[in-house]
């Protein structure tokens, strides 16, 4: 796998760091906001389990790639008659700008 920018080690060290960054991030908002906290847990839980999956790969490369599709694979989206929440679409943007800056779509 070619990869643009950065050792694989840096690579592989910030995309666990942005998988933190969000689950501690949804992990406030669902103390916060009551109405969404549904949702929020959905996401939060499949961040986690990605976390999880990500930090036991021993490809961890190819790993980042499967686990941004499981989390953008596993939110519901306008076919099925919801919307995401604000929240969800910015993190699922982020995932995607990951894979687009480090040449890993």
């Amino acid at each position: 796998m070619k990869v643009n920018s950065g050792p694989a080690n840096e690579i592989i060290k910030e995309f666990g760091n942005l998988l933190v960054y969000h689950i501690r991030k949804l992990e406030q908002l669902v103390k916060i906001d009551r109405a969404h906290a549904f949702e929020l847990k959905y996401m939060l839980h499949a961040l986690k389990g990605s976390l999880d999956t990500f930090q036991a790969s021993e490809q961890p490369l190819q790993a980042i790639r499967e686990c941004v599709s499981t989390i953008v694979a596993g939110q519901p989206n306008a076919a099925e008659g919801l919307e995401l929440l604000p929240i969800q679409q910015e993190i699922l943007d982020e995932m995607e700008l990951f894979l687009i800056r480090y040449n890993l779509k």
